[in-house]
């Protein structure tokens, strides 16, 4: 039996399936119209198994999504997404992040450490670019295979999970900081940090996410609200 993450979808400030594509505009399926511009990022068809994903290059691909009041998250905020990454490009593959190199640092923000395989989810605490980070340790994800990660932050601890277990908690008491700088999925601002292959189902809430006291068999897979996972069982297979 495998314990169950639940995200706060009534605290949603972004939700991108990747399915609802118009030209080089990727719709925002939460109600706050934060729209992202493509940037050479593809349309994977086929790759993914809940419809359409992202495929990023390693080099010059990206979202942006311009900066606003549902994306500039204060007190508790929870990232949630699909990556199935590739070893090969930079040391750090960016998933998301809404901060620049070398400052303002990021409100929120999720990377892939490729040389020792580990999630790296940093966030700005008590002050806007007071830069605090966690990671779950080496060698607990892999390239070429689909994941799934929460990272969540409640106001006093940061959380990680992988695929449903709970693979770091680092307690900071500290209040989350939100600032005004523009989101990047696949990229960080003014750095080499760019994310190599899929992306897929990103969502932000501006809540922390809870485990539910309720129990799921091993062999359960996602279950969705639409399509937006809102709990997972076994893992996602390519």
């Amino acid at each position: 039996m495998l314990g169950r993450t639940e995200l706060p979808l009534d605290k949603l400030a972004l939700y991108m399936s990747f399915d609802n594509v118009s030209g080089d505009t990727v719709k925002d399926e939460s109600k706050n119209g934060n729209n992202g511009k493509i940037v050479k990022a593809s349309t994977a068809k086929g790759k993914d198994k809940y419809g359409d994903a992202r495929e990023f290059n390693g080099k010059d691909s990206h979202v942006l999504i311009k900066s606003s009041d549902s994306l500039s998250i204060s007190g508790e905020v929870t990232i949630s997404v699909w990556v199935n990454w590739k070893d090969a490009g930079d040391g750090w593959l960016c998933v998301l992040a809404n901060g620049k190199q070398s400052g303002p640092w990021k409100n929120y923000g999720l990377f892939v450490n490729r040389g020792n395989k580990y999630f790296y989810f940093t966030t700005s605490l008590e002050k806007e670019g007071a830069h605090k980070v966690r990671n779950f340790g080496n060698n607990t994800t892999q390239p070429g295979k689909w994941t799934h990660c929460i990272c969540t932050y409640d106001g006093k601890t940061a959380k990680i999970y992988v695929d449903g277990e709970l693979k770091k908690e680092d307690t900071q008491g500290l209040k989350l900081v939100g600032g005004k700088q523009d989101l990047r999925i696949g990229h960080r601002l003014g750095s080499g940090h760019w994310y190599n292959r899929l992306i897929d189902e990103v969502a932000l809430t501006a809540a922390q996410a809870k485990e539910a006291a309720k129990k799921m068999p091993a062999t359960t897979s996602v279950q969705s609200q639409g399509k937006l996972a809102s709990a997972w069982g076994s893992l996602k297979a390519l």
